[in-house]
């Protein structure tokens, strides 16, 4: 098989970020959010949230594809296995308005954009238990 898939660890967070930005750099959304593209710092402020999920957040799992000859990355997967969740609980991170994004990102776009998926999710699923893929 040319390909392996495993469980990412923390080391391969840069990469995940890197490839990332290489795969989404033509998405007109993605574009206005991050209109200096993959800079240092959004570079950077990604690698360390992916770490921090890997290592703190018991419902996320981050796999990777790396190339069975060469161990380049060649994709990835976040996903979250999220438990049920009460409707006091689902209000509480609603009221949260701070969406920590690198500050040469649009923040204003990025985080309309990130709470909308967010409201969309509860609408759809409110407190039942679901798996998400997500970046």
């Amino acid at each position: 098989m040319p390909f392996t898939l495993s469980p990412a660890s923390e080391e391969d967070s840069e990469a995940i970020i890197r490839l990332q930005f290489e795969a989404c750099a033509e998405d007109p959304g993605f574009a206005v959010i991050f209109p200096h593209g993959s800079t240092p710092e959004a570079i950077a402020n990604f690698t360390k949230h992916n770490q921090d999920d890997i290592r703190n957040d018991a419902s996320c799992h981050v796999m990777k594809v790396t190339d069975s000859e060469t161990g380049e990355l060649a994709g990835f997967a976040i996903w979250h296995f999220l438990p049920e969740r009460s409707q006091d609980q689902i209000d509480a991170e609603m009221l949260n308005e701070e969406v920590d994004l690198p500050s040469d990102a649009n923040k204003e776009a990025g985080t309309v954009l990130i709470r909308n998926g967010y409201r969309k999710r509860h609408e759809i699923m409110g407190g039942k238990a679901y798996a998400c893929m997500s970046f």
